[in-house]
């Protein structure tokens, strides 16, 4: 998204953008993860799998079209801070050992 906006997207744009490409990666992660499952031959763990995968599409369409309102009259800011506060604090943890 910051990449985006650097190239003059608007932040509604911008996050369209990054959604799509989102898309790909998780859903290529899904395949692969679902192949797994047919391979498994288990039929209730893949009854609960598309059972996850229903909820999960829906839940994702809703926390898209909420953030995508959020976008029409906020901006980046509150997600920018975020990302610095997340990172450096795991930069933090990192360095001082606390995670390896």
């Amino acid at each position: 998204m910051t990449a985006a906006r650097f190239l003059g997207f608007s932040r509604t744009e911008a996050a369209h953008y990054s959604l799509l490409l989102a898309m790909i990666a998780i859903s290529g992660a899904g395949m692969l993860i679902g192949l797994d499952i047919i391979k498994e031959e288990n039929v209730q763990l893949g009854k609960d799998a598309l059972i996850a995968v229903c909820f999960s599409f829906f839940s994702g369409l809703i926390a898209i079209a909420l953030m995508m309102k959020f976008l029409e009259k906020f901006t980046f800011t509150v997600f920018a801070l975020y990302r610095v506060i997340l990172g450096g604090g795991l930069l933090a943890l990192l360095y001082t050992g606390v995670i390896s």
